[in-house]
C-alpha cells in the first residue's frame, strides 16, 4: 500500500500543472481559445471576421543549454509568420533573441535594449491567470 501511495505522488509530481483554457471573445463572438501553464500559452483562433487572424499561435518557457554551455530559461514563439526566440539568464537580462523570418526583427530584437529585470510572456499570462501576480516588463520582440 505504502508503495502504491508513493508511486501515485511521484506520478501527480511528475505531470504537468493543470491549463487553464479560455474563450476568446471578439465583441459577444467567440473567435478562439486561449490555453495558459507556467510552460506554455497557446491561442488558437478559427472563427475571426474573414478568418483573418485564424491560426494557432504558441509560445513556451524551458530550460536549454546556450551555445556557451550554460543552462538558461528561453522563450519560444511560433505562429505562420515568424518564430522568436529569447535566452534569459538567471538574473533576468536577455542574452540572445533569434527572429525568424530576420525581417521581422525589431529594435527591441537586440538584448542590449531590455532592461535587467524583463519577464517572458508565458510568465506574465501566467501570473495573471492564477492570480500569482506579475512584476517586470514584459518584452516586445
Amino acid at each position: 500500500m505504502l508503495r502504491t501511495l508513493a508511486a501515485l505522488c511521484l506520478t501527480l509530481a511528475a505531470l504537468p500543472a493543470r491549463a487553464e483554457t479560455f474563450d476568446v471573445l471578439l465583441g459577444d463572438r467567440l473567435i478562439g481559445t486561449m490555453e495558459s501553464r507556467a510552460d506554455l500559452l497557446r491561442t488558437v483562433l478559427d472563427n475571426t471576421p474573414f478568418g483573418i487572424a485564424d491560426g494557432e499561435t504558441v509560445a513556451t518557457l524551458g530550460r536549454v543549454q546556450a551555445d556557451d554551455g550554460a543552462v538558461v530559461s528561453q522563450y519560444y514563439f511560433r505562429n505562420d509568420e515568424r518564430t522568436v526566440s529569447v535566452l534569459f539568464a538567471d538574473d533576468g537580462s536577455v542574452r540572445q533573441t533569434e527572429i525568424l523570418p530576420q525581417s521581422e526583427a525589431t529594435e527591441m530584437s537586440d538584448p542590449a535594449r531590455y532592461p535587467a529585470d524583463v519577464r517572458d510572456p508565458v510568465g506574465v499570462v501566467h501570473g495573471m491567470v492564477t492570480a500569482g501576480g506579475v512584476s517586470g516588463p514584459v518584452p516586445a520582440v
